[in-house]
């Protein structure tokens, strides 16, 4: 069983990379050398992570360059699904989140309650998000990209990941690739990593300086032992749990079973003892051109829809908050949920996109392509 002890101070995500620096090599200069992960990295394929830290704010200061040097916090609206819908104004503080902050605003993290990040930076300029100008301009990032690499996952805004293997022959070594990925994204300050799964490579893009990359080149545990949970792809209300626990970094969370952490967290708590044990399954799904729709199927029930989808499918979902757990369920998908109002509470295999209808053929068709959508 996991004690609670008296809870630590929060953490900060700026202290992490003095915590974790050392421990990856750079891009920067020379050749990489070969990850050794022990039995993980036998018929490993490199992969690299492509990060553009707080990408709508990135895109807001492009927008207006006078941005650049004020304190600011992009918001929207989300609904949590581990709970009741209270009723409560419309534009009630508590149900908007942090979806990204400038640089200085480093505590600010993305899913943090809107609430919480005010109160903690009061007076700095609050922007609406314009998520849809978001999807635009990076779907203009990933279309550079395909004209250099052939596989290519584009998971969220601001975050594409990048099968490189194979590609020594066209382009070099990986700092030449790292550079040639660079060279495509070159308006924003991008972050590369690359390790041999995604959440390795996400890591490492962490220690990454602007426009060049990391690598994780040594046993896994090692390099993400000093890393703090705040980095972890789960939800922040998890995050919080996990420091009330003083669960503060991967290594304190590898030293304990898997399950305890799952018996206290949840599934949630099984991710993160495998990401903390540098453990993703994930296959890289890259963007695949879209046939034409030849069958349509009618389910009585978001239960027998999810059941019927193959292993690893990359499904596009357009349910409600209530119908979305059977799909949370099969953690073997890879699933975008389309909804009007963001969602927190989402595991990591469901990615979310807001927008409202009507929606044009040619746009659902993009969509599909740029997710690789099977389903």
């Amino acid at each position: 069983a996991i004690s609670n002890p008296k809870t630590p101070p929060d953490s900060q995500r700026a202290t992490f990379l003095r915590a974790a620096s050392g421990r990856s090599a750079p891009l920067r200069s020379a050749p990489l050398r070969s990850a050794s992960q022990g039995a993980n990295t036998q018929g490993a394929k490199p992969i690299a992570c492509l990060r553009i830290p707080n990408f709508p704010w990135q895109v807001e200061v492009a927008r207006k360059p006078e941005l650049r040097d004020r304190s600011a916090i992009v918001a929207g609206r989300a609904v949590d699904l581990s709970e009741e819908l209270m009723n409560s104004p419309g534009d009630s503080l508590s149900a908007r989140v942090v979806l990204a902050a400038s640089p200085d605003l480093a505590d600010a993290m993305p899913g943090m309650p809107l609430a919480e990040a005010m109160s903690r930076h009061r007076g700095v300029l609050l922007i609406e998000a314009d998520t849809p100008l978001y999807a635009l301009v990076f779907d203009e990032i990933i279309e550079n990209l395909e004209r250099l690499v052939p596989d290519i996952e584009a998971a969220a805004p601001g975050l594409a990941y990048v099968g490189i293997w194979g590609l020594e022959g066209l382009y070099g070594d990986d700092a030449h690739v790292v550079r040639l990925l660079a060279s495509a994204v070159d308006s924003f300050d991008l972050r590369i990593g690359v390790g041999d799964n995604k959440w390795l490579a996400y890591a490492a893009s962490l220690l990454s300086r602007a426009n060049s990359g990391r690598k994780v080149t040594g046993e896994p545990g090692r390099f993400l032992d000093g890393f703090p949970v705040d980095s972890l792809p789960v939800p922040y209300g998890l995050i919080k749990r996990l420091h009330a626990f003083g669960l503060t970094t991967m290594g304190r969370i590898a030293d304990i079973p898997r399950g305890p952490m799952e018996a206290q967290f949840g599934p949630a708590g099984g991710t993160a003892w495998e990401l903390a044990n540098g453990i993703d399954n994930r296959p890289l799904i890259p963007k695949r051109s879209v046939p034409g729709v030849s069958e349509h199927l009618d389910f009585p029930d978001p239960t027998a829809a999810a059941a019927a989808l193959p292993a690893h499918a990359h499904a596009l979902l357009t349910t409600g908050r209530k119908e979305t757990a059977p799909f949370a369920a099969r953690t073997d998908l890879t699933c975008l949920l389309r909804v009007i109002e963001p969602l927190t509470g989402l595991p990591p295999h469901i990615a979310q996109l807001t927008a409202r209808p009507p929606f044009a053929l040619d746009d659902e068709l993009a969509l599909m392509r740029t997710h690789a959508i099977t389903h």
